[in-house]
């Protein structure tokens, strides 16, 4: 009884922790810059949005992907106190994503 026990815990504890710590991924861009992750339902699955939020009094050049979808790679050009967002997944069965991207001022 005691073997089972413990091995129903072991069992329950692999199962709670994580299999793998999560990878860095590539994110850079000037401060007055937001970049997120949105997940959005639409009838057949989640699609993954990259939102771009300028607060520079520069455009901003940023090239953006996800964890999920590496490549290929969107550019947006942001003009000064706009928002942009891309679709980089469509009919997703899962919301979890991260954004990564690369913002320069132009």
């Amino acid at each position: 009884m005691r073997t089972l026990a413990s091995t129903t815990l072991a069992a329950w504890v692999a199962l709670a922790s994580p299999s793998k710590a999560e990878a860095p991924i590539e994110q850079d861009a000037p401060s007055c810059v937001k970049v997120r992750g949105e997940p959005r339902y639409q009838g057949y699955g989640q699609t993954h949005v990259v939102v771009v939020k300028n607060g520079c009094d520069k455009t901003v050049r940023c090239e953006v992907f996800t964890d999920v979808d590496p490549t290929p790679r969107y550019t947006l050009l942001v003009a000064p106190g706009e928002t942009e967002e891309v679709a980089t997944r469509r009919g997703s069965p899962s919301s979890a994503f991260r954004p990564g991207y690369r913002c320069e001022l132009r």
